[in-house]
Parts: structure tokens; sequence; C-alpha cells
């Protein structure tokens, strides 16, 4: 008598596989859909450019700042101000306007320029390639809070020429 030997797939094995891909999937599926929000996501890039410096006192120079600023967060802003910030120093005490009253919208570009009063040093490293200006926006978001968001910057040559 011959018994019949076919293979037979474990269906415990092969359910436990489909179980992972899916819950795999789910999960996936949850990240790239749902999106993210932080307090310090950065929905806000700018490229820049700088003017030529005007000598204001021994130390210090003025400097035109010209911006190309998009918008890429969850909804559009109005009445926000760029400021620039300084390395290891409160947003809140030592922040130097840059513009106010600025408006974009959700998913939007919007130029933006404004005049700096900096130390000299600071704005040859800048210009030299070795800093950024560190630029925040702060905005009043839909329940009343300020919110103080960083701008990530790409320096372009040229952008304040543009008309």
């Amino acid at each position: 008598m011959s018994r019949d030997r076919s293979v037979q797939p474990h269906s415990s094995s092969l359910n436990h596989r489909v179980q992972e891909l899916f819950l795999l999937s789910v999960g996936l599926a949850i990240v790239l859909i749902m999106p993210a929000h932080a307090d310090d996501a950065r929905d806000f890039s700018a490229l820049y450019d700088l003017g030529s410096a005007r000598q204001v006192d021994s130390t210090h120079v003025a400097v035109q700042l010209y911006l190309s600023l998009q918008n890429h967060g969850a909804t559009g802003v109005r009445n926000s101000t760029i400021f620039l910030g300084q390395p290891n120093l409160i947003v809140e005490t030592d922040a130097a306007p840059v513009a106010n009253s600025v408006t974009v919208a959700h998913r939007a570009v919007t130029s933006v320029s404004g005049t700096l009063t900096i130390d000299a040093e600071e704005y040859q490293r800048w210009q030299r390639g070795q800093w950024a200006p560190l630029l925040y926006i702060r905005f009043t978001d839909a329940q009343g809070r300020q919110i103080d968001q960083r701008v990530e910057l790409v320096r372009r040559p040229g952008l304040g020429a543009r008309p």
C-alpha cells in the first residue's frame, strides 16, 4: 500500500507570515498617510541672498536680506514675523526682526526682504558660506498659541537682483 505523501503547507506558518506582512503594510500606510507634526517641525524653508553691506559703526554693518519663503505646513500663516535668532540665545529676548506682517499661504512661496544690523565678522562668515543666518518665523496658530519655527535656508546668489 502506498501512502499519499503530498506536501501540505503549514497553514499556521503561512498565516503568521501573512499577518506580519499585513501589519507591516498597515503601519507603513499610517506613517505615510498621516502628516507628522511636532513642535519643532520644519514647515518653512527659504532660498536667501544677501545684499551689500553698509558700515554702521566700527563693528557692525547693515545688510539687506532677500528671501523666497516657502510654507510646507498644513495651513497658511498671516501677520507673521521673520526674525534673526542667535545660536545659544533665548529667542524671546534676543530676536532681531527682519520682516513684519508676512503672509504666506499653504504650500505657497512669497518674497520677503528686510534690513539687518549685524556684527561685521558675522556678515563676513555668511559671505564665505561658513554660517548662514539663523531665521525663525513667528505666527499665531488656530488655537491662539504663539509658534516660533526655524526656517531652513539655502543660499541662492542673485536672488535679490531678481524682480
